[in-house]
């Protein structure tokens, strides 16, 4: 995930609701729709475009008048978008039938650092993967909605028989859709297809007599659903990232779309209770979706003087989705010498106060499918796994696969568990969650310190709830428990 700066406190609050209460009185609009404290930092002439929330009555014809009729579309019944200056949002906001208005925010996800394997299959489940094998069957049938920057599909997302390459399209990945303006189903910034590996990559590209271990994901037998929202750069909007949610749960019933993941989020501007894309994770949970979300890479991050806690983004903020945080397995498959990455996001959530993250999993230096000539090859060069790292006689053999670390990988890791134990029992998103967290390890240091090699920095970790959550993912606990 991208990090961010987050401006917000009691001073900041004050001058937004002075600012919005007269922006509203002077048009006389007394009755008139909210507005995300947001637009108090945008000025009058700015061009912006927004989500508008209504109650279902608000007719497009309406919006004519405020909105660029280009860029004038419906996201839902009760939700449009468009673009639009801030000296007309106070005629946007006196429509009849208009709720609330907030900004169509950019969203982002990122990650890197240097390799060194990760084990976090075998951390996650270490009785299950003590042979360094994945298990075939694993999530068999679950449909994952992976809502990123698409999926290359190469032999890891396939099988090592005669399967021929299909394109974006395999027997794995059943379905592609591209919500960025111009730019097709592929993925050209590497990041999707990154966590793609990492939820259901079965290894047939590092497995073999010659390999010294397998690279493979905790559902070989889940089936993906690749629904594009980032560009080549890895940026995005609310209104893509809400347009992909709609689009899996449209698809629930016809692919069993039992997961979405999302590695990607942006600094929170509002309540989860106004925000519109906290709003649609939440109704794709309540249409028995479990929704995974990266908590952010905020955890150093040290502008509102509060040592990286309260830096959740959004829509990791909401109550019901399943927030992550990152551990760093430390190359090794024990869960014993594992500690807290430095850079993952703490709790509280800015401005609810909402108990975030839910849990940490695996999310440093995790290795996985490489997308060739994507983005993040060629900007993260030494992020490239060198054939000699997992094959005994590489031969001159190009890799595979590719390093990335983040919150973004540890909810990879996290619904590729989610999708395992889905394959083995039928819950709704609330029991999972619940069984997640209930089974999740507990067992952790009071502290850790770790110093940056490049910055000489040093960080104390304090392994209190704002920042481990209910604990450490434990599969095979949570497979077990009833």
């Amino acid at each position: 995930m991208m990090e961010f700066r987050l401006h917000t406190g009691s001073r900041a609050r004050r001058v937004v609701t002075k600012y919005l209460s007269t922006l509203l009185a002077v048009a006389g609009l007394a009755n008139a729709g909210t507005l995300s404290p947001q637009f108090a930092n945008i000025a009058p002439d700015q061009s912006v475009q927004v989500l508008i929330q209504d109650d279902g009555s608000l007719l497009l014809s309406a919006l004519n008048s405020v909105c660029s009729p280009a860029t004038l579309a419906v996201l839902l019944p009760t939700l449009k978008v468009c673009a639009t200056t801030m000296s007309q949002i106070p005629g946007l906001a006196s429509l009849p039938g208009v709720i609330h208005i907030s900004v169509d925010n950019q969203v982002q996800g990122n990650g890197s650092t240097l390799p060194a394997y990760d084990y976090a299959p075998q951390t996650i489940q270490p009785n299950s993967y003590n042979a360094g094998m994945p298990n075939f069957a694993q999530g068999k049938n679950i449909g994952v909605a992976i809502i990123d920057s698409g999926i290359y599909v190469n032999n890891d997302l396939i099988g090592s028989g005669s399967w021929s390459l299909l394109g974006s399209l395999s027997p794995r990945v059943v379905y592609a859709e591209s919500f960025v303006p111009g730019e097709s189903v592929d993925d050209l910034y590497g990041h999707g297809t990154h966590i793609a590996g990492t939820i259901a990559g079965n290894g047939a590209n590092s497995t073999g007599a010659n390999y010294l271990f397998t690279i493979h994901g905790i559902a070989p037998g889940a089936t993906l659903l690749n629904l594009k929202v980032l560009d080549k750069l890895g940026r995005s909007s609310d209104s893509s990232v809400i347009r992909a949610i709609e689009r899996a749960i449209q698809l629930k019933d016809l692919y069993n779309v039992k997961v979405i993941n999302l590695s990607l989020g942006r600094p929170v501007f509002e309540s989860y209770k106004d925000d519109p894309l906290c709003r649609e994770v939440e109704r794709a949970w309540l249409k028995g979706i479990t929704v995974v979300v990266a908590a952010g890479n905020f955890g150093r991050s040290n502008a509102l003087n509060t040592s990286g806690y309260a830096t959740i983004t959004a829509p990791a903020n909401d109550p019901l989705v399943i927030t992550v945080g990152a551990m760093n397995t430390r190359g090794t498959p024990q869960r014993s010498d594992d500690l807290m990455t430095t850079y993952s996001s703490k709790g509280p959530s800015p401005g609810d106060h909402i108990l975030k993250p839910d849990l940490i999993a695996p999310g440093n230096r995790i290795f996985s499918i490489l997308d060739p000539g994507a983005t993040l090859e060629t900007t993260e060069a030494a992020n490239l796994i060198p054939s000699a790292a997992y094959m005994k006689n590489p031969g001159g053999q190009d890799s595979k696969y590719f390093m990335l670390s983040g919150t973004s990988m540890a909810t990879g890791v996290t619904s590729g568990a989610v999708a395992a134990l889905l394959g083995q029992q039928s819950l709704n998103p609330d029991q999972v969650k619940a069984r997640l967290m209930k089974t999740a390890s507990k067992a952790f240091p009071r502290t850790s310190s770790i110093t940056d090699t490049i910055t000489g920095q040093t960080f104390v970790i304090q392994y209190d709830i704002f920042t481990v959550g209910a604990g450490y993912l434990d599969l095979d606990a949570a497979m077990a428990s009833l």
